[in-house]
């Protein structure tokens, strides 16, 4: 049994897509908002509990879904129920070694970090490859993920840089979304087809580097000389574009590194 706990937009999102791929009958879930957790079990057809510890007992594999900040608490609560199975957490900047703290010894950890697209299975998920998880259950994990899009393993010293490529960076792409749109309604279009424009162009722009395509390669050759779209590329560099975004990549990356300590 899968046990999530938690079911927030991630949690509900791995939920909904592991569901569809594996079947109902294989997942359980606990969240505190009750409404959540019923609304879950009524859409998916999945179990629901009254309380973590509850879910824990039923469960091979518990799914920790919850806030870093409050992970301590949730943990020190269910520790004792643990031994023998697999905990697999998807926070941000909480480290292995965290979690053994909390947990002790007895207790398989597996350290995964899925991202927002995931809601519509393109997510993006990296899994720490050195997890002190048996082979057969990093697989059982990794398979898991692979129903609500990519899976990288990835060493564990890596995953929180990681976490900015693939889980802060859906965040800087809503922005620009709606940047380019507000840009579109202000030259004259409806805004419905202005967010519809520039949401297509960014998903197949990312579709064509997925396929193998260079990002500097493919931006070249949309940019033709004296064009409008060089004229663009130019302000954008005028106004530090490339560095606000490495900007925001070292903040979010050391933001990370706190929620860690």
């Amino acid at each position: 049994m899968y046990g999530f706990l938690g079911a927030g937009n991630m949690g509900g999102a791995i939920l909904r897509g592991a569901v569809a791929k594996f079947g109902a009958e294989r997942f359980a879930v606990y969240d505190v908002n009750a409404e959540i957790r019923e609304s879950l079990a009524k859409k998916l057809g999945i179990s629901t509990v009254q309380n973590s510890s509850k879910l824990v007992e039923l469960s091979n594999f518990v799914f920790l879904c919850v806030k870093p900040q409050t992970y301590k608490a949730v943990l020190n609560e269910i520790s004792p129920l643990l031994k023998g199975k697999v905990l697999v957490s998807i926070m941000a900047g909480v480290t292995i070694s965290s979690l053994r703290e909390v947990v002790g010894e007895g207790v398989e950890i597996v350290r995964v970090m899925p991202n927002l697209p995931a809601m519509v299975a393109k997510g993006c998920t990296e899994i720490a490859k050195d997890s002190p998880a048996t082979d057969e259950n990093l697989k059982v994990v990794r398979e898991l993920f692979s129903s609500v899009g990519e899976v990288l393993l990835l060493p564990e010293k890596q995953l929180d840089a990681a976490t900015v490529s693939a889980s802060c960076s859906p965040a800087f792409a809503f922005l620009f979304i709606e940047a380019l749109a507000d840009a579109g309604v202000g030259a004259g279009l409806q805004r419905a087809d202005a967010v519809k424009m520039a949401a297509a162009a960014l998903a197949g722009a990312a579709q064509m580097v997925l396929e193998g395509e260079d990002p500097a390669v493919l931006k070249n050759r949309v940019a033709s000389p004296a064009g409008s779209t060089i004229k663009g590329i130019v302000t954008l560099e005028n106004k530090a574009f490339r560095g606000a975004i490495i900007s925001a990549y070292e903040s979010s990356f050391e933001r990370n590194l706190q929620l860690g300590t």
